[in-house]
């Protein structure tokens, strides 16, 4: 092999931009297949499940501020609302605290917000978990003294990929995206 081949092998590798994607097909194509097994969908199971409480930790984007959470879910209510549905509700409790860069003020700032309220959930399978929420804070602010009643609500994903901790996503009011992990306790 001549070094003017070598350097194109180099060349092709380095500077084609389908070359990370076709060796992820490639070592994908040789993976051993592994057999499929659809989830038991749970949701209309009209049974109690016993769900333990929760600590969440999350980090927040909002379209003016970021910031991150923690949150105390303790279920209240396992059977749910609905007698034919397998639903749950929580009390949360936690305080979010945000850097914010707001367009329409001049001053940017820097806010504590502990918050109270209920969560809804409806559980599809013993790992995925849709729910809705309700909260009600008081934002402390430093810097530009934004302090004031907040009141939120969202919608979410809770997905158990393992017994001892899950992936949290919700969106709400404002373009909020929450994502962080819940451990049981």
């Amino acid at each position: 092999m001549s070094n003017h081949e070598v350097y194109r092998v180099d060349a092709m590798i380095t500077k084609n931009p389908l070359w990370p994607g076709g060796l992820l097909i490639a070592l994908c194509l040789t993976m051993p297949p592994a057999p499929a097994r659809a989830a038991e969908y749970i949701l209309q199971h009209n049974r109690s499940i016993e769900r333990p409480a929760q600590l969440n930790i999350l980090a927040l984007v909002n379209q003016s501020s970021i910031g991150g959470a923690l949150c105390y879910s303790f279920p209240v209510q396992h059977a749910g609302l609905l007698p034919n549905l397998n639903d749950s509700l929580h009390l949360e409790g936690g305080v979010v605290t945000s850097y914010g860069y707001p367009s329409g003020r001049h001053n940017n700032f820097i806010a504590l917000t502990p918050f109270g309220g209920l969560r809804w959930d409806f559980h599809l399978t013993d790992a995925w978990t849709l729910f809705t929420t309700a909260r009600l804070g008081w934002a402390i602010g430093f810097l530009d003294h934004y302090n004031g009643l907040t009141l939120a609500g969202t919608v979410g994903a809770i997905w158990r990929f393992d017994p001892l901790v899950s992936l949290r996503i919700e969106s709400g009011y404002g373009g909020l995206a929450q994502v962080g992990v819940s451990f049981p306790l």
